[in-house]
């Protein structure tokens, strides 16, 4: 991965996070009323998700780990090359899991479900992130 690519991955993130913080504030009800907000919050995490495995993949290559051919195949060859925990390799394949129902099973998705990620399943991303930027700017 590029530094630009690097660069342009974290940006996406950063500014997808500082969105979903600011969405945190609608309550369930508000939430469930705002088909927006609800398209613009899965929106968000998808691109979150997509971002965090690209560097993910980019890691995997950088430390020659177990190559991966899925988003949770990438976040568990991680935790299996020791960078990451199994409780944070545990909520990145839900995330991923979220991710793949978004994209592929589009219709069946959840208002509720996407609320629940936006107030409780977006840390595990900032950690994540936290990690990988670290590992590949070499820091």
């Amino acid at each position: 991965m590029t530094r630009e690519s690097l660069d342009m991955h974290l940006r996406l993130i950063d500014e997808a996070l500082h969105e979903l913080h600011n969405k945190r504030a609608l309550s369930l009800e508000e939430f469930l009323a705002d088909p927006t907000a609800q398209a613009a919050v899965a929106h968000w995490i998808q691109q979150i998700v997509e971002s965090s495995f690209k560097m993910a993949l980019a890691i995997i290559n950088l430390r020659k780990l177990k190559a991966a051919r899925t988003y949770k195949g990438a976040f568990r060859s991680l935790y299996h090359g020791g960078i990451i925990s199994e409780n944070l390799n545990d909520k990145l394949e839900a995330l991923a899991d979220f991710r793949n129902l978004l994209v592929h099973v589009y219709w069946a998705v959840d208002p509720r479900q996407v609320y629940g990620i936006l107030t409780s399943g977006i840390g595990a991303a900032e950690e994540f992130v936290q990690i990988a930027a670290k590992m590949l700017r070499g820091q």
